[in-house]
């Protein structure tokens, strides 16, 4: 591992776009799988206003956000999150389900994140929504936060508030 890290170092990366990949307005039934996004400016994956997205088994690394969405009935599954300098998923959706994801060091770096309310590890907002079976560890601020209806079931949150202090894991 050690020496990952340090080849890691040496190496140098730019974005030329904001994202990895976005999701237009009333785009539908598409599946994003098995990918890796690293160092993108703004999110690894952008979803601006899909529905019925599935995402599973992507990796996302050295990047803004992980995944910001606006849509509804998508399914996150079997993602893993590291080194997320604001927000890992931040989801404004609703009927979705972000499901056995793996998120650590989010939020980590005071000041890179959000200006306003981040460094979180999933922010859902929207009806009926399910957060369930994740692993959450080393969260610069709330581990997991949701409203409207959403069922949160069966996570593991750990090291949350880690940048921030006045709040929980959930």
């Amino acid at each position: 591992r050690a020496t990952v890290e340090t080849e890691l170092a040496r190496t140098r990366a730019a974005a030329v776009r904001d994202s990895g990949a976005f999701v237009g307005w009333n785009r539908e039934h598409i599946q994003v799988q098995d990918l890796v996004f690293r160092h993108q400016t703004k999110a690894g994956l952008d979803i601006q206003g899909g529905h019925y997205i599935t995402v599973t088994g992507c990796t996302f690394q050295h990047m803004y956000h992980g995944i910001t969405s606006y849509g509804s009935h998508d399914t996150y599954t079997n993602c893993t999150f590291s080194d997320i300098l604001a927000t890992g998923a931040q989801l404004i959706d609703d009927h979705s389900t972000f499901s056995g994801n793996q998120m650590d060091n989010i939020g980590m770096v005071p000041g890179a994140g959000e200006t306003s309310w981040g460094y979180i590890g999933v922010r859902m907002i929207g009806p009926d929504n399910a957060v369930s079976d994740n692993r959450l560890n080393n969260i610069g601020y709330i581990g997991i936060t949701i409203d409207n209806n959403t069922t949160v079931e069966h996570n593991v949150v750990q090291n949350c508030l880690m940048t921030l202090n006045d709040v929980g894991g959930i």
